[in-house]
């Protein structure tokens, strides 16, 4: 049987509110992507920061 492929979206609000715990969030993110790059490696995942002083899209 053929596993579909699943999409991982992780919204960041990294707003000036959310600093004391930017550090924490960074590992869990972290931890999430490579286990998806690790074990799921057709599967697609997207980060989007909000709260941000600028922007720059890709």
């Amino acid at each position: 049987m053929v596993k579909q492929q699943e999409a991982l979206l992780l919204l960041l609000d990294v707003g000036p509110s959310m600093h004391p715990a930017l550090s924490e969030i960074e590992k869990v993110c972290s931890m999430l992507v490579q286990k998806k790059l690790i074990y799921s490696k057709y599967d697609e995942v997207g980060i989007v920061l909000f709260g941000t002083e600028g922007t720059h899209s890709l």
